[in-house]
């Protein structure tokens, strides 16, 4: 009797011990100057519809302060706010707000009339050299990028888009107006 209690102590010891060390495993520490965060979700909506796969970004107007967040919608057009990209929320304060969304014109598949090297790579290699300068000449040029929104929402200099946090839960939504496809600048 007496031995089956050491064995149940000891497990006991073991899963304490292992408890203690684990607490702080798990996710990134936090920095010792970063201030308290308070959960934050920036709704965007575009046409009276979510805005999803959007790029919103907090700077706080307070230049001094070093912190800023950032979050990319999700189909609901919400974006968790995290700061540094690694911590849940943001710190009180004013901040700017800046939300992208483009898009990136890829433009023609080069090696769509390619011969397929696995079923004969001596015709793949042929219609490589044929065609390797324009590849080249092709791989080289610029891709063309497009906003899908007002891009004065994308630059801290024009948008007129600003939250306040506060402790607690924080929501706010953003209305960016009407859809567009312009070549970005």
């Amino acid at each position: 009797m007496k031995a089956r209690n050491i064995f149940v102590w000891a497990g006991l010891s073991v899963g304490l011990f292992a408890f203690v060390v684990c607490t702080g495993c798990g996710g990134p520490s936090l920095p010792p100057d970063l201030p308290k965060l308070h959960p934050t979700v920036i709704t965007v909506v575009q046409e009276g519809k979510p805005l999803a796969d959007a790029f919103v970004a907090m700077v706080n107007v307070d230049q001094s302060v070093k912190w800023s967040c950032a979050a990319r919608t999700d189909a609901s057009g919400r974006a968790t706010m995290m700061t540094e990209g690694m911590y849940a929320g943001a710190p009180e304060g004013t901040y700017s707000v800046t939300i992208i969304k483009q898009e990136v014109e890829a433009g023609p598949d080069l090696y769509a009339d390619a011969p397929d090297p696995n079923a004969d790579r001596e015709a793949y290699q042929a219609w490589y050299s044929q065609n390797a300068q324009r590849i080249a000449a092709a791989s080289r040029q610029q891709r063309v990028v497009y906003d899908l929104l007002d891009p004065k929402f994308g630059n801290l200099n024009t948008t007129t888009l600003e939250v306040t946090i506060v402790p607690g839960r924080n929501q706010h939504t953003f209305d960016v107006g009407s859809a567009i496809r312009a070549e970005s600048r």
